[in-house]
This record gives C-alpha cells, structure tokens and sequence, in this order.
C-alpha cells in the first residue's frame, strides 16, 4: 500500500511539473521519496517482506522515475529550453540503465552498488534542486547539470563493478 502511494505521488509530482507548479512538485517528489524509503522498512517490522514485494518496489521506482523526469521534460518544452529537454531524456535513460545493471547484476548473483547516485542521493538532489527553484531557476539547472554528470558515472562505475566480478 505504502508502495502505491508513493507512486502516486511521484505521478503527482510529475504533474505538477508538467505544469510548471514546481512548489508542489517539490512537496510531492518528497513525500513520494518518504514513502519509497518506509515500504521496505515497515514491511520490514510488520515481517511481511516477499519476493513479489521487492519485485513490486523496483518496478515501482521506474514507473515513479518515468512521470518524474517525463513531467520535468514536459516543463522544459513548455519552456522552449531544449538542452533540459534533452537532459531529463538523459536522466531518465540513465536512471533505468543504473537500475537495470543492478537487476542484472543480481541475477547473476552479484552485489553492484557501486557509483554516487543510488535512487535515494538522486531523489534528494533533485527534491533539493525543486525546493530551491523558487529562489532562482539557475539552483534545478544546476541540479539537472549535476545529475547528467554523475548518474553516467554511475552506470559506468557499476557497470566496470559488474565486468570485473565476472572475469573473475
């Protein structure tokens, strides 16, 4: 149940964006990440911990992920600024890609972890970034710049972390 309302919030979120009601969004985005970080734990505590659950939390974070950084896209196409267009693309494409390496990873019966910007630093960066928006849009640019720039080093350091542990 946490799991579903944090979705819905993350598509909220996405909405509000779209819109270009950012104050919202940034309300949004950071009860959805609450919500993301409390399923686990609290299915935890109650011993209710499942495979489909883990399965439901990944699945989630991408459909969440999705309306996030398609609402951001939205907001910068209404705005005519291309270059942020293309960079939420790049956000999302590398946020699936992080994740993918991972669940891959896992599969094979390997850790990979490895990288800056796990879902939780990149959702607090970006709840940050939408806060501060109000004061000057350059604080989301910046943000935005930052994330298209770690979430690659990401992929990459997990993906080398994937590479070696299987040549061995």
């Amino acid at each position: 149940m946490l799991t579903c309302l944090g979705v819905a919030l993350a598509f909220l979120c996405g909405y509000f964006l779209a819109v270009g009601n950012i104050p919202l969004a940034a309300v949004f985005l950071t009860f959805s990440g609450i919500m993301d970080l409390v399923d686990g734990f609290v299915a935890k505590k109650l011993d209710r911990v499942t495979v489909y659950g883990s399965f439901l939390d990944s699945f989630s974070d991408r459909v969440s992920d999705a309306a996030i950084y398609l609402g951001l896209m939205v907001y910068y196409l209404k705005q005519g600024e291309g270059v942020y267009v293309g960079l939420a693309l790049v956000l999302l494409v590398t946020s699936f890609l992080i994740s993918y390496v991972r669940a891959k990873a896992e599969g094979f019966g390997l850790t990979c972890k490895a990288g800056l910007m796990a879902r939780a630093p990149r959702i607090i960066l970006l709840v940050f970034g939408l806060f501060f928006e109000p004061l000057s849009p350059w604080i989301l640019r910046i943000v935005i710049w930052v994330l298209a720039v770690l979430l690659p080093e990401t992929l990459v350091e997990r993906f080398v972390e994937v590479w070696r542990a299987l040549r061995e």
